[in-house]
């Protein structure tokens, strides 16, 4: 087994991939060393994450940091024989780690106070010592050539690092959210139990079950039945539905019919649909309206805008979306438990400012699971509902 000691630096130099020896508090070894030092932090960092894709892009991104720090260790005869080394498409793939995170987290909007949470703060100290590996890349470069891909890769890599930090804290905001829920649900169900037919069981119709589930219709009325608690659904207008409504079994029979792969391509004609239906009532309404469909993971799988249309609806579309998938209700249902003495208050300034707390935003929910959501904007907000309702029901009710 190879000695861990070699004793060769004990002179206080050290020897480059290539044969040439320097000191150890050489601009080079400065550099390789950061970046080193930027590899453990984030490696630290990534083992806060769950086992999984994010985790294991992370570990992707560090086997390329050793391949950066090589270069970086190597003289100019050792350079040459070097392989694989950091390329555009190192850098490419970064921004694309960006562009996922972005799109889950929407664009920062405010400045982030680094500590929110013990997943995120790690990532923080990477992203800053990533920063300082750049900073002695760009000092050696003044003195020695250093190609311009390696300090492209290590700019681009912070603002990744950043993101992820970013994409953290957005887990640990839904997860305080969705407990907040729970602990509510819990607390006042035993007051509302009365008020309840006793047969217990949960209408694909919009109902908040004691477990603090919702359904995709929009409502926040209470059901143990075939018969509903009278709600409000997504177009703010007081209804009773029936679970042997003819049109209501249609509409859950058609939606089952495209996601039942739960695939993107599925999810994808699905919205496609949404987005024509949605369309044709907009025409209808007179209004130029902006339709966003996003995935679970709350990624776009669809924006469409009308000629016409406000750019401003873009990103309030998309938010609508984003804001009833993660919250997996309707965006009319945020208002209330936003509100001073709702269930949660201060909603509106979590996620940078990404919720938005009125309609024209619906989740899309099969079978008890959030496949997306739909996000509609344009026109007021009765009419960015009525359009939403439209397409859902004229999609899920008569696509066979």
């Amino acid at each position: 087994m190879p000695a861990i000691y070699t004793r060769t630096g004990d002179k206080g130099t050290t020897g480059l991939f290539g044969g040439s020896r320097v000191i150890k508090q050489s601009l080079r070894v400065e550099a390789y060393g950061t970046v080193d030092e930027a590899n453990a932090a984030l490696g630290a960092a990534k083992a806060g994450l769950e086992p999984g894709p994010w985790r294991d892009r992370i570990h992707a991104i560090q086997q390329r940091m050793f391949v950066a720090g090589a270069e970086l260790a190597s003289d100019a005869k050792g350079a040459e024989i070097l392989d694989n080394k950091i390329s555009t498409a190192d850098i490419e793939g970064l921004e694309h780690l960006i562009d996922d995170c972005l799109a889950i987290t929407g664009p920062q909007r405010s400045f982030v106070v680094p500590g929110r949470d013990e997943v995120s703060a790690p990532f923080h100290v990477a992203r800053t010592v990533i920063r300082r590996a750049e900073r002695r890349c760009l000092t050696l470069a003044e003195h020695e050539p250093v190609r311009p891909e390696l300090i492209k890769f290590l700019n681009r890599l912070s603002d990744a690092v950043y993101s992820v930090a970013r994409l953290t804290e957005t887990w640990y905001e839904l997860a305080h959210v969705e407990q907040v829920v729970r602990d509510t649900v819990a607390r006042y169900w035993p007051q509302l139990d009365g008020l309840l037919s006793p047969s217990g069981s949960l209408s694909p119709s919009g109902s908040l079950s004691p477990s603090g589930s919702l359904s995709p219709s929009g409502s926040l009325s209470l059901s143990k039945g075939p018969e509903l608690v009278e709600g409000e659904g997504v177009s703010g207008s007081s209804r009773v539905d029936k679970l042997n409504d003819p049109a209501e079994t249609s509409r859950w029979g058609a939606m089952r019919t495209h996601c039942d792969a739960r695939t993107p391509e599925a999810l994808l004609r699905l919205a496609k649909d949404l987005a024509d239906a949605a369309e044709k009532r907009s025409v209808q309404l007179g209004v130029p309206m902006v339709i966003v469909v996003v995935d679970a993971a709350g990624n776009q799988v669809l924006l469409h805008r009308m000629p016409g249309s406000l750019i401003a609806s873009l990103e309030i579309a998309a938010n609508k979306a984003w804001s009833a998938n993660a919250f997996k209700m309707p965006t009319a249902d945020l208002g209330p438990l936003a509100a001073e003495g709702g269930a949660l208050p201060g909603l509106a300034g979590g996620n940078s400012g990404r919720v938005v707390l009125f309609g024209g935003g619906v989740p899309l929910i099969v079978d008890g699971a959030v496949i997306g959501a739909l996000g509609i904007s344009g026109g007021t907000v009765d009419e960015d509902c009525d359009v939403a309702t439209y397409a859902l029901t004229t999609v899920m009710g008569a696509q066979k």
